[in-house]
């Protein structure tokens, strides 16, 4: 069980919160919608499936760090599917994968980037995640992650096993480099952990009291937090459209036509209010359809092994190991104030 204190963020706020929501979206799509008619016969260097995050991140970086045209179509308006419900937590603490974790900050340091040079429009914050037990096994488990060699290989855990280390949290914490420098050497830790009720206790004083008395273990994970993450797509949506990215929507992938050397050459899309499929040439197409994502896999595979009549049974069995997982998000309003506004993510390990 996780939470999270209340406050932090209005998905309304700032200068992307007007294009959030569904009336406002559709009546300001017209500001960077592209229509099938006037797309047919264009040529992109790549065609991007999905709308959603990851295919707004690719078009952004794409166009705006390498210069490419970019055409990214979706049946559905920009960060409306899976991307609005989405839990827009981050952290680099992964024990055991240290892949995951170098993964995590380097996605971390561009987020940084794209907050400074917008002001932190998508309110990102770095208040951290806690890790609490009231167990013996629960402590030994957070000992153990606090110990991995992972985690040791970047920043590694800084161990307090009673009252008078001195350190508080504090909701506050700036981010960037600049920041970071500023903060002090006790914060180059990817973790802290706290062993005990007065260790804890001393760490969490700055805040009204609200973990149960008998929390006896405390793992803080440092470079961690969340933001508004369609405020964040709205952000990259404007710099890539800024660089030249144009959106087809409402449009879905038809078919993809490769030449003879098995490269991609085109692509065929269905487009409402369009008697035919809309061509548009590009040299690459880029699967980011989220959980339809293996549905358009299968759809590559199948024109593009029709176009180039090549028959390849090992290319057939290695497909992408893509899984889509059915997750609940459950939100309570707190009456009684219980969780501190301020506090950081908190997950109960027990």
């Amino acid at each position: 069980m996780g939470v999270r204190g209340g406050g932090r963020l209005s998905r309304a706020s700032g200068p992307f919160g007007h294009m959030l929501w569904g009336g406002s979206l559709r009546a300001r799509a017209h500001r960077w919608l592209s229509t099938g008619t006037t797309l047919h016969g264009s040529s992109f260097d790549v065609v991007v499936c999905g709308a959603g995050a990851s295919g707004i991140a690719c078009a952004h970086y794409l166009s705006r760090t390498h210069g490419a045209s970019v055409l990214v179509l979706d049946e559905r308006p920009p960060l409306s599917l899976t991307s609005a419900v989405s839990t827009e937590c981050y952290r680099t603490f992964f024990p055991g994968s240290p892949s995951m974790a170098a993964f995590m900050e380097r996605s971390i340091d561009l987020l940084e980037e794209r907050a400074e040079e917008c002001d932190n429009a998508f309110n990102l914050n770095r208040r951290g995640y806690w890790f609490v037990s009231a167990t013996a096994d629960g402590a030994t488990q957070h000992q153990r992650a606090a110990a991995d060699t992972g985690v040791a290989s970047y920043g590694g855990a800084q161990v307090f096993t009673r009252a008078g280390h001195g350190m508080r949290y504090r909701p506050d914490v700036s981010f960037g480099k600049a920041a970071m420098a500023a903060r002090g050497p006790e914060h180059e830790h990817a973790a802290f952990l706290f062993c005990g009720a007065d260790a804890i206790h001393e760490y969490t004083s700055s805040l009204p009291r609200f973990l149960a008395p008998d929390a006896a273990s405390l793992l803080v994970c440092n470079r961690a937090g969340w933001m508004s993450a369609q405020q964040m797509g709205m952000h990259l949506l404007a710099q890539a459209r800024a660089a030249g990215t144009r959106t087809l929507s409402p449009a879905t992938l038809h078919s993809i036509k490769c030449n003879d050397h098995g490269r991609v050459a085109s692509v065929l899309l269905a487009v409402p209010g369009t008697s035919c499929p809309v061509v548009v040439h590009c040299s690459a197409v880029v699967n980011a359809a989220g959980p339809y994502a293996g549905l358009v896999e299968d759809l590559m595979r199948s024109h593009a092994s029709a176009t180039t009549h090549v028959e390849d049974d090992s290319l057939k069995e290695r497909r992408l190991p893509l899984v889509n997982e059915l997750h609940a998000k459950a939100i309570l309003r707190d009456t009684r104030l219980a969780v501190p506004v301020d506090a950081p993510m908190v997950v109960w390990s027990d």
